[in-house]
C-alpha cells in the first residue's frame, strides 16, 4: 500500500515539474528570449599598439578596420589590418576635438564619430561628427578632414549634476535608413535605452523607442549589411563580457524581435570589450581595450 502511495506521488510531482518547464519555455518564446550559451568562437586576433588602449569603437571599410581611442584621447581614427592590428594609416577630424569618442558607425556615403560618452551625466554638448568617405586619401599615412555636426540632446534628461549613477551615458551608435540611433550604458539600472535621431546637421531632440534588460554595461554597436541584424558589445565587470544579438525586429525597435546574448568568457580574461563590427553576414570583429591586468586586444567571432 505504501509503495503504491508514493509512487502516485512522485507521478504527481513529476507531471507538475513538466508543467512548470512547459510554461517556463513559452514565456521564453513569448519574448524571443533565447538562453546565453558560452562562445568557442572567440579568437584572439592579435594584441593592440600602446596607441589604442583606449579603443572603443569599430567599423569595417575597404577591408580595414577603423578604430578610435575614447575619453581624453585626441581627435583621431586609426586604420588597422584585420590580421595583425598594425596601424596603416590615421585620420585627423580637423574641426572636431574629442571630449569623448565613444563609437562609430558608417553608411554607405559617410563614416560617423560619436563623441556620445557621457560618464558623470553632466554635458550638454553631445553630438556625432560626419565625414565623407570620398574625403578618405587611403594612400597618405596621415589623412586630413572636416565634418559636419550633429547636436542631439535626450528629452527625458532634466538634471545635469555630476553623479556616478544616471541612465544617459552612451557609447553605441549604428546608422539604419537615414537616422542614427543610440544604444545608452545605462549605469543606474543596467539596462540599455535605444533613441533615435535623424542624419541631420544641427541640433536635435533624440526620440525615446524603448528598452531592454541587457544585465551589463552596453559599450558599441553595429548592423548587418542587410539592415536585418543588430549586434551590442558590453561587459559585466564581476561577471562575463558578452554581446547580444537582435534579429526579426519590426521596423527600428531593434529591441522588440528575437534577442540572444553569447558569453564570451569572462571579464578578467576576455578583457573590457568595447567595439564590435560585422565583416560579414556571419563574422565579427571585437575590440577590448588596456586594462590593468592585460593589453588591448583584438578578437574575432563567427556566429
Amino acid at each position: 500500500m505504501n509503495t503504491v502511495y508514493y509512487i502516485i506521488l512522485f507521478l504527481m510531482f513529476f507531471i507538475n515539474s513538466c508543467k512548470e518547464n512547459s510554461t517556463a519555455a513559452s514565456s521564453n518564446l513569448k519574448t524571443g528570449m533565447t538562453q546565453p550559451k558560452p562562445d568557442n568562437n572567440l579568437k584572439l586576433v592579435s594584441n593592440l599598439s600602446s596607441a589604442l588602449n583606449e579603443t572603443s569603437g569599430l567599423i569595417y571599410y575597404k577591408s580595414m578596420l577603423f578604430t578610435h581611442n575614447d575619453k581624453g584621447s585626441s581627435n583621431q581614427i586609426y586604420i588597422i589590418d584585420t590580421a595583425t592590428g598594425t596601424i596603416n594609416n590615421m585620420v585627423v577630424l580637423s574641426n572636431a576635438l574629442s571630449v569623448d569618442y565613444e563609437d562609430i558607425a558608417q553608411s554607405a556615403e559617410y563614416i560617423y564619430v560619436g563623441d556620445i560618452g557621457n560618464k558623470h551625466g553632466d554635458r550638454k554638448d553631445l553630438c556625432i561628427y560626419k565625414i565623407k568617405k570620398t574625403d578618405l586619401d587611403l594612400s597618405t599615412d596621415t589623412i586630413r578632414v572636416t565634418t559636419t555636426k550633429i547636436a542631439f540632446t535626450y528629452p527625458d534628461q532634466k538634471i545635469f549634476t555630476k553623479s556616478k549613477e544616471h541612465n544617459f551615458d552612451c557609447e553605441a551608435i549604428i546608422y539604419f535608413k537615414e537616422n542614427l540611433y543610440l544604444f545608452t550604458k545605462n549605469r543606474l539600472d543596467k539596462k540599455c535605452n535605444l533613441y533615435v535621431i535623424p542624419d541631420k546637421e544641427g541640433n536635435n531632440e533624440a526620440k525615446y523607442i524603448g528598452s531592454f534588460n541587457t544585465n551589463g554595461l552596453i559599450t558599441g554597436a553595429d548592423i548587418s549589411n542587410d539592415g536585418n541584424t543588430v549586434v551590442l558589445s558590453g561587459y559585466n565587470k564581476k561577471e562575463n563580457a558578452f554581446i547580444w544579438i537582435f534579429s526579426g525586429f519590426n521596423k527600428d525597435n531593434f529591441f522588440n524581435g528575437n534577442a540572444q546574448q553569447i558569453i564570451l568568457g569572462p571579464y578578467n580574461t576576455v578583457g573590457q570589450t568595447e567595439g564590435v563590427c560585422f565583416s560579414n553576414f556571419y563574422s565579427l570583429y571585437i575590440s577590448a581595450e588596456k586594462t590593468d591586468d592585460m593589453p588591448a586586444k583584438l578578437y574575432s567571432l563567427k556566429l
